[in-house]
């Protein structure tokens, strides 16, 4: 993506030659959004798209609007179909555990910047770009609330309640461990389809913010991955709007989206198959009075199979503005569950995931895992064999009576989770390109591969 007219251009420098990530605007008076810059700590800015020039392990500022700056070394590009770039990096000094994920396009950011100073949130509306200081705007993590659903075996389900499955598509139930175990030791990349669903209510809140924030909660889950030693990177293979109700219960809207029970999400399952979505998930604006958390997903592993990869997801602040906001990472503990992976033990509430070590890991108050409900929380997945806070194991032995390692429970459970659809082929397209002048020369195609 080349940079935007009149922004700083990009360099590979240190110190005071940085680039700055973030320009300050002047907000419109006109500006509706409820984060307007006069808001304690809610700054309009503007994202700095030359960062996409920068080359690898070059650095960028981050200035906080109370006059403390870190850099941030830039170590990795997600390039997205819908055009959207990802841009991600990590604090100097503090490793992987303090990262910036920020997602944009031409018009449109989201993003999420940890810090020892606290959680940043890069958000857009149809009024501009905004960062979030979510300690000074008095933004509160909401709070754990059962987010876990397990299938009944098949004898026990009712024949009238069962999930929208394609009648062609064979049923996994029992064989998730058995055919993912053979695949426990490679490391190959597994790529997993995702299909989001969302609802007008998102739509009107993010404005033309939408896109890049659908994108970035992909590779906001591809990071931890990464960060975190698992060979899954999720791909977004269709989004559409359902005109579902934002007013129902988190559990309600699961059922609903796993059978086909309300006429919104009748064609889901149909469309599922079309598009080859091993996981559907449908996300909608976090409402507290009435979600009841911040997501739920149907547990996969031993007593999952591909009809019940559904999940859904609360997004952002609290629409009633109680203060109460979900975690940029709960589409990826959401989706965690869907693949067999519970919360850390003591909040996992008796259930079970695909193995007896699959369970979240954390120390309160110093840090807590993705699938963990202990904060503060961090973009990794419980690994013992990688470390947390600087220095603190992330997890413990699959051994060990409390053992906690979701890392390895995902290796373990990804290719089946892959298998859930089978991948469907992108729809080709044909260019036409018209010369006007006479000469040699090349021509450069975006994307690659197209023949001119």
């Amino acid at each position: 993506m080349p940079g935007v007219a009149g922004e700083a251009p990009a360099s590979a420098a240190d110190g005071d030659n940085a680039v700055d990530l973030f320009s300050p605007v002047v907000v419109s008076p006109n500006a509706k959004r409820r984060a307007a810059s006069s808001e304690v700590g809610r700054d309009a800015v503007h994202l700095n798209r030359a960062i996409t020039d920068l080359p690898l392990n070059a650095k960028a500022r981050f200035s906080l609007p109370g006059g403390a700056s870190y850099e941030i070394v830039y170590d990795g590009r997600q390039d997205h179909p819908s055009g959207n770039v990802t841009w991600s990096g990590y604090l100097k000094g503090y490793g992987n555990d303090y990262r910036a994920v920020i997602t944009f396009g031409d018009s449109g950011a989201s993003g999420r910047i940890l810090t020892p100073d606290g959680e940043f949130l890069v958000e857009s509306d149809s009024d501009g770009e905004w960062l979030i200081d979510t300690q000074a705007a008095g933004l509160k993590a909401s709070e754990p609330g059962d987010d876990t659903v397990i299938p009944l075996p098949k004898e026990l389900r009712d024949p009238s309640n069962k999930p929208t499955e394609d009648s062609t598509a064979p049923d996994r139930e029992g064989n998730l461990i058995s055919r993912a175990a053979k695949f426990a030791a490679a490391d190959t990349l597994t790529t997993i389809d995702v299909m989001i669903l969302y609802t007008p209510g998102l739509a009107n809140r993010l404005g033309n913010g939408l896109s890049a924030r659908l994108d970035q909660i992909i590779a906001l889950s591809n990071q931890a991955y990464r960060d975190s030693s698992v060979y899954i990177n999720l791909r977004l293979v269709h989004k559409e709007q359902v005109n579902y109700s934002d007013q129902t219960d988190n559990g309600s809207a699961l059922d609903a989206l796993t059978y086909g029970s309300d006429p919104t999400l009748a064609g889901v399952a149909r469309l599922r198959d079309a598009k080859g979505a091993d996981l559907v998930s449908l996300i909608r604006p976090f409402k507290r009075a009435t979600a009841g958390g911040c997501g739920i997903a149907w547990i996969g592993g031993r007593s999952g199979q591909a009809g019940y990869g559904y999940s859904v997801v609360s997004d952002g602040p609290d629409v009633d503005g109680s203060g109460y906001y979900c975690l940029d990472l709960s589409f990826a503990h959401e989706l965690g569950h869907n693949m067999g992976s519970m919360h850390d033990r003591a909040h996992a509430g008796g259930g079970s995931g695909a193995y007896p070590y699959s369970y979240g890991y954390g120390v309160s108050g110093v840090f807590g895992t993705v699938m963990s409900y202990l904060s503060p929380s961090i973009g990794k997945f419980s690994n013992p064999a990688i470390t947390c806070a600087g220095g603190i194991s992330c997890g413990v032995s699959e051994g060990a009576p409390d053992s906690a390692n979701n890392a390895l429970s995902l290796n373990n459970t990804r290719m089946a989770v892959a298998d859930y659809r089978p991948e469907q082929s992108l729809p080709s397209s044909s260019y036409t390109l018209s010369v006007t002048k006479s000469g040699d020369g090349t021509v450069a195609s975006t994307p690659a591969g197209i023949a001119c």
